[in-house]
């Protein structure tokens, strides 16, 4: 049988820790959510929900996964979304007028 060593494990990464993880992750602020960020909320929850109700419900339902799923394609397409139109109208940010372009939060304007 072999024997097992019991010296304290060295890193051999610059890897965090589970205990820098928790230090890093109490200090660190949410972003803001940006239109793209709802968006893709909404869209989620829409093909979760009809695809949900045409299981439990009525197959029917299927037919809003399927008009979550052309949206989106015909969105890829022509840049133009009503959700994204009326996030706009109730005052969500696009993600350029919130993020620098490495990906930090853009400092507030207050």
């Amino acid at each position: 049988m072999a024997v097992l060593e019991t010296t304290p494990r060295q890193r051999t990464s610059s890897s965090p820790d589970s205990r820098e993880w928790t230090e890093m992750s109490r200090h660190r602020v949410n972003p803001p959510w940006s239109v793209d960020r709802w968006g893709r909320l909404i869209a989620g929850a829409a093909v979760l929900a009809c695809t949900a109700l045409g299981l439990l419900h009525h197959q029917l339902w299927l037919a809003g996964s399927l008009a979550c799923a052309f949206n989106l394609v015909l969105t890829s397409f022509t840049d133009r979304c009503a959700v994204r139109a009326v996030l706009r109208r109730l005052g969500a940010h696009e993600r350029e007028d919130l993020f620098l372009p490495g990906g930090a939060p853009r400092p507030s304007k207050d």
